[in-house]
């Protein structure tokens, strides 16, 4: 059987969304600027300060684990 008709549309939609930007990494996130940084820390969603935090949340953890 020949597929390659089938392998030439696959490439031309991969090459179609890669031009829009689609790519092969479907979810990459973008980076985070110093001011999105900035913003977290002052919302208190980053850093020690709120106990909801995942950074305070898994010190937390580290304290009281269990040696093993």
């Amino acid at each position: 059987m020949n597929f390659q008709h089938s392998r030439d549309v696959l490439t031309a939609k991969r090459i179609h969304l890669k031009t829009h930007g689609k790519g092969n990494r479907r979810h990459r996130a973008d980076e985070l600027t110093l001011e999105d940084i900035e913003s977290l820390y002052q919302s208190e969603n980053l850093g020690t300060e709120n106990s909801r935090c995942p950074v305070a949340a898994y010190k937390v953890y580290v304290k009281h684990r269990p040696d093993g």
